[in-house]
């Protein structure tokens, strides 16, 4: 897939997200984006997400697809 592709991608998993979001009645407090592998768990928003969680600074997280956000899961 190339760069562009990436991109085009990752903003319909937005739009996706960000309707589902408001069709359900939920407050999107951010949006986080990386275009990087799923195998980088050093990724900036990948990262942040973190701090939100840990933080309780954010009750839910949505994701289109497991991967996305990282390829191990514990």
């Amino acid at each position: 897939m190339s760069p562009a592709d990436r991109r085009e991608d990752l903003e319909r998993q937005i739009n996706y997200l960000t309707n589902y979001a408001t069709a359900k009645g939920y407050k999107v407090a951010e949006v986080l984006k990386d275009i990087a592998s799923g195998l980088n768990t050093q990724r900036k928003g990948l990262l942040k997400l973190f701090k939100l969680v840990e933080g309780r600074s954010i009750d839910i997280v949505l994701i289109t697809y497991k991967d996305r956000l990282t390829r191990f899961w514990i």
